[in-house]
């Protein structure tokens, strides 16, 4: 090249020009010409040609290295990009050789990672770069052993830069068909001293030099890195899974236990509270009054242990439904005054005239919080008194905020008991589950140390925070903020507005007031007698199916109103015959079905609900939770009351 400009240079043309030789020692120099013609022969070639060369190789050197720097840099730039937005490795893996065979010019190449199962080498990218032209039949990208140069690479770990792969010890028999190796490259990516794969490169158009090396090792740090990632996100997602799977098999169990636990106390408890209500010697009513609060304790232990497996599980969902504040207190007033009157403790409650009438909330779960807190407060109170007190005020709103119609307002909730209070050491502790404040206590007093977990759980569900203050001997006062928003008072009444006159009519008079036609399916003897004796106590009476199948034969004889459906039969559950029902009868001549179930979950409710079931009741049966649950089918027609 540099001859052909020289011929046809102009006389006095200094030519400037730089090139590459071998030097006697075997090395390459890079030099800087500058040349000009002094004489030409006849026939115009250049006879006299004057000339001085530099070597500057190092310079050139220099400057190669800066552009490779920007290169390497700017292509680990891209790199850790891809690593930041995948998640594959095999997608990473590509990218990495893509990079690092630009930037040596290599022709061939791999790059792999180690399968921490079975240490084997997963090399995604070796089909695209080599077995196009490789004529070793097999095309397996898994190798469980190592060989060849990049054998030594991963089983000494450490870098290999080699021109001479033929006469180089460390290569070893290169298999018939494979495509020639002239250079070759290797380095191994580690995560401390751990193995976890594999760079390597092939055929350069120049001699591989240090250079080279320094640039993979920046990428195989990078990549190692990336599997780490990877590993760390596999571990995750299946401790992820496990973690699922325990809380899957907790539920479960719960739910099992609950319902093996429950379907007898669904007996005891309805017969035992039916018992106190006829004439009994003084010492029949002590004891069946024993074998009724006895079992109350034990259903409400399972309710407790239920309800914090929900919390943790996250299965437990708040509703919002209109809540009537007062006659929540005084439903809880009532519930405890006997207890509180046997321990000679003054039980109130105090709820300020800014309290509203309605509120937006999860009644279930706000009564569940105050009849907890109260229970505890009469429990570990001796003498003096026991407070449940209510207070509010309005939130104050910008006027854009207020235009959508929700006034928000804050509730404060506090119970104030004269008990034998709370060290400061076991202020903290009485949270946990299954704690009370020391061992002495849970002796002395008893119970399973879960209401008060509970409670707060509750209350942070709420976006609240529960308070505390106490002293050892004088007392504890419990309390939280609700926010929420007032709700109009309704223009009919409604279940939780009734009064006790009100509710006794319908116990007594239901059936007069409000015939209807039920079907009670349900194959366990003593639960079909307690169903009966309470529809019975209601003025109804009902046919019986024990199995679904007997259910589908009672419907086809009759139309029924009602039916009260047991979920767990033989021969065809209560979720079968459901849908049956619903397939096989007219819309409007499709009976209310009202699951009976010991399970107690609220997955179980939404469960029912989605199969096809119009309500649901769990077992124990609660007279007044029946009535209201009979009252609800009424209303599909008009107004029961």
């Amino acid at each position: 090249m540099q001859v052909k400009r020289l011929y046809e240079a102009q006389d006095g043309e200094i030519l400037t020009f730089s090139y590459r030789m071998r030097h006697a020692d075997g090395t390459w120099r890079w030099l800087s010409a500058r040349e000009v013609i002094l004489k030409r022969c006849a026939d115009g070639k250049p006879c006299q040609v004057l000339g001085i060369a530099q070597d500057i190789t190092e310079q050139k050197q220099s400057e190669e290295t800066i552009q490779r720097d920007s290169l390497v840099n700017s292509a680990l730039a891209e790199l850790s990009q891809t690593l930041l937005i995948s998640s594959s490795l095999d997608d990473i893996a590509d990218s990495v050789l893509n990079h690092v065979k630009e930037i040596t010019n290599s022709t061939y190449g791999f790059v792999g990672y180690i399968e921490p199962q079975t240490g084997y080498l997963i090399c995604p990218t070796m089909t695209r770069d080599i077995w196009d032209e490789c004529k070793v039949p097999q095309k397996d990208i898994v190798f469980k052993q190592f060989g060849g140069l990049w054998g030594w690479v991963l089983n000494h770990r450490q870098p290999l830069l080699t021109n001479d792969p033929s006469s180089d010890p460390r290569s070893s028999y290169i298999p018939s068909g494979h495509v020639p190796i002239r250079q070759f490259i290797g380095v191994p990516a580690l995560i401390g001293d751990e193995l976890v794969g594999i760079i390597a490169l092939a055929n350069t158009s120049r001699p591989y030099v240090q250079d080279d090396m320094g640039c993979l090792e920046r990428f195989a740090h990078l990549y190692a890195l990336a599997i780490q990632r990877k590993h760390a996100e596999d571990a995750l997602e299946q401790a992820m899974f496990q973690a699922e799977a325990a809380t899957r098999a907790k539920s479960a169990f719960l739910a099992n236990m609950s319902h093996e636990i429950r379907t007898p106390l669904n007996a005891i408890i309805p017969t035992a509270r039916m018992l106190l209500e006829t004439a009994l010697t003084p010492a029949q009513r002590e004891s069946v009054a024993m074998i009724a609060a006895g079992s109350d304790v034990l259903l409400s232990i399972i309710n407790d242990i239920l309800d914090l497996s929900k919390i943790e599980s996250g299965q437990l969902m708040l509703e919002q439904q209109p809540v009537h504040l007062r006659n929540c207190v005084n439903e809880i007033i009532s519930l405890f005054r006997q207890q509180a009157t046997e321990k000679g403790l003054q039980l109130q409650a105090s709820v300020a005239e800014s309290v509203p009438e309605r509120v937006m909330g999860d009644v279930v779960r706000l009564r569940q919080i105050m009849v907890n807190l109260v229970s505890n407060a009469i429990k570990f109170t001796l003498q003096g008194s026991v407070v449940l007190a209510l207070e509010a005020e309005p939130v104050a709103v910008s006027a854009e905020d207020r235009s959508g119609g929700d006034q928000p307002i804050r509730i404060q909730v506090a119970v104030r008991d004269t008990g034998i209070g709370i060290s400061h050491e076991a202020m903290e502790r009485i949270f946990e589950p299954f704690t009370q404040a020391d061992a002495s206590t849970t002796r002395r007093f008893g119970g399973s140390g879960l209401g008060l977990a509970i409670t707060r759980r509750l209350v942070e569900m709420m976006d609240s925070t529960i308070e505390v203050e106490s002293e050892e001997g004088r007392g504890s006062v419990f309390g939280f903020t609700l926010t929420t928003t007032l709700c109009e008072p309704p223009a009919e009444q409604t279940a939780d507005s009734l009064t006790d006159a009100q509710r006794l009519l319908a116990r007594e008079h239901m059936a007069q007031i409000h015939p209807l036609r039920i079907l009670l399916a349900e194959d366990n003897r003593l639960n079909q007698r307690v169903a009966l004796a309470f529809l019975h106590k209601l003025g109804y009476t009902a046919d019986v199916a024990v199995n679904g199948v007997q259910v589908l034969e009672a419907v086809q004889r009759q139309e029924y109103d009602v039916i009260l459906m047991d979920v767990q039969m033989p021969e065809m559950d209560g979720i079968q015959a459901t849908q049956q029902i619903r397939q096989t009868i007219n819309k409007e001549k499709q009976p209310v079905v009202i699951a009976l179930t010991a399970h107690a979950l609220q997955t179980d409710r939404s469960r029912l609900l989605a199969e096809g079931m119009d309500d649901y009741l769990s077992k124990p049966i609660v007279l007044e939770n029946l009535i209201l649950a009979l009252q609800n089918v009424r209303r599909r027609d008009e107004a029961f009351w």
